[in-house]
């Protein structure tokens, strides 16, 4: 490995409703890029499926589209709150992120 996995995300654990607990871990920079080419073309629900399948096939690498599919409403919640959070999506992390502009100058 590189100096670089030492950068790597930790991810977080998520317990689900049936109480497996899983590690989601942020998305990908070429997760990203695909993603981002969904937003650009207005296509805000595939890009946060996306994200959310991406999320649940890294943490259980062997669940099928299918199953990832009929996840009940409360647990796929969960876990897309847990991908906006450590992907830095989430509501307030704009204003966390962000630093104030320096004040302007009179005159």
């Amino acid at each position: 490995m590189s100096k670089l996995s030492d950068l790597r995300s930790k991810g977080k654990m998520v317990t689900l409703s049936n109480g497996m607990e899983i590690k989601i871990k942020p998305m990908t920079l070429g997760e990203e890029a695909d993603i981002g080419e969904y937003h650009q073309k207005e296509k805000v629900f595939q890009a946060i499926s996306l994200m959310v399948k991406g999320a649940i096939k890294r943490a259980i690498p062997d669940a099928t589209d299918e199953e990832i599919d009929e996840l009940n409403k409360d647990d796929l919640k969960t876990i897309s709150d847990v991908v906006f959070e450590i992907n830095g999506l989430a509501k307030g992390d704009d204003k966390k992120n962000s630093k104030p502009s320096p004040p302007l100058k009179k005159g």
